[in-house]
């Protein structure tokens, strides 16, 4: 338990939904409040004007202005991947983060397997990732999986080992 903000999720009925560019913006009323709610667009299929509905919500307040926008997601799952990202790679913030997850909401076990496999063609020509933000996927995501990657590192880089070359073996089990 525990996060960045006051509200976990939101259950309600679906009041509009709009497409803007590449993502959703849902209005989900409330007992009469109505939230609006960016989501990923790939979540279309799944939605109905008046239907009831459940999102996970993250909540991201901008250091400019502190305006706070919710970021909704229909699994736990796909939340827990989205904070997962937007935390552990480095420049991904929230917008950037809901593009990816859009992305790999084409085939997650795919995405999962690829990642894995540390296979950048996949993630480059399936996914239609840059071989830029596939390598910090790979390295970011397979780090996390890992409890000891960062000591790992961290030695490594006391040694003068490239931290890839230390991922690397990390991933070889070495």
């Amino acid at each position: 338990i525990g996060g960045d903000g006051m509200i976990a999720h939101l259950r309600g009925k679906l009041e509009d939904i709009q497409l803007d560019k590449d993502l959703l913006r849902l209005v989900v009323d409330v007992q009469g409040v109505g939230y609006e709610v960016i989501t990923a667009k790939s979540n279309e299929t799944f939605l109905q004007k008046g239907q009831a509905i459940t999102l996970f919500i993250r909540e991201s307040v901008t250091a400019f202005d502190g305006a706070t926008t919710f970021y909704g997601f229909l699994t736990r799952e796909e939340k827990q991947f989205f904070d997962r990202i937007r935390d552990k790679v480095e420049g991904m913030g929230p917008r950037k983060a809901l593009e990816c997850i859009e992305k790999i909401n084409k085939s997650l076990p795919d995405f999962k397997r690829a990642v894995i496999d540390e296979d950048m063609r996949i993630l480059e020509s399936v996914f239609g990732f840059t071989k830029k933000t596939a390598e910090k996927f790979v390295y970011k995501i397979n780090q996390y999986a890992n409890p000891n990657a960062s000591r790992i590192l961290d030695l490594g880089a006391g040694l003068g080992i490239d931290a890839m070359i230390v991922a690397k073996l990390m991933s070889m089990r070495i």
